[in-house]
């Protein structure tokens, strides 16, 4: 990809021998394809420093950060933090938690802002993943399910991807569950209105 240089990083905790990369300006100039592989590769090497299984506080502080950053605007930053974190999730167990699967959600959600519609995808499907393993009656269990569906499929839609009609239709069944008020915020909120306008679009097609 380019050249790699040896250095020095001293930052506190993480004071140790670290890797730079330079990379061509030929894949550079390729764009989001690249910057993701890297922050990917970042965020599995932060998550292999921070966590063992004794600091969930610290993975949850990771993804409180990402979520602020988020609400401060700064989108690419907080992708960055919630992708550590959301790699945390899936090779730790102790991680797979409620807490795991919304940070899976928010990161595929600032994913699909971004126009990285396959990070969006992934992350949405990790989302599912790690719901699949939670009691019943986890904390907002229905809510992130019926989101987590609702993100993968309008990527998959936007990508043009087979089976998109069955998931969003997932979606919109999986949100029978909620309760009356977080239902209709559901439904009144701009991304499930266009989930609706391309299931119908679906519909019509079949």
């Amino acid at each position: 990809m380019g050249r790699v240089y040896r250095a020095r990083r001293a930052g506190g905790a993480f004071d140790q021998t670290v890797a730079v990369k330079v990379v061509r300006q030929s894949l550079a100039l390729a764009g989001a394809d690249v910057a993701s592989r890297l922050q990917r590769e970042r965020a599995l090497r932060i998550s292999g420093l921070v966590y063992d299984a004794g600091h969930v506080r610290r993975f949850e502080a990771m993804g409180l950060l990402g979520q602020l950053l988020d609400s401060a605007g700064e989108t690419r930053e907080a992708v960055v933090y919630l992708d550590s974190t959301v790699a945390i999730a899936r090779s730790l167990p102790a991680a797979q938690t409620a807490t795991g699967m919304s940070m899976a959600v928010t990161l595929s959600q600032l994913r699909g802002s971004l126009g990285d519609h396959r990070g969006a995808e992934a992350d949405g499907r990790i989302a599912l993943q790690i719901g699949e393993g939670l009691a019943a009656d986890a904390t907002r269990l229905d809510e992130l399910d019926a989101m987590a569906r609702l993100q993968t499929g309008m990527a998959m839609h936007r990508l043009g991807r087979p089976g998109t009609r069955a998931t969003l239709e997932s979606a919109f069944a999986s949100t029978d569950a909620l309760s009356p008020p977080v239902r209709s915020a559901w439904r009144d909120a701009p991304l499930t209105q266009k989930a609706e306008q391309a299931l119908r679009t679906l519909r019509r097609g079949a």
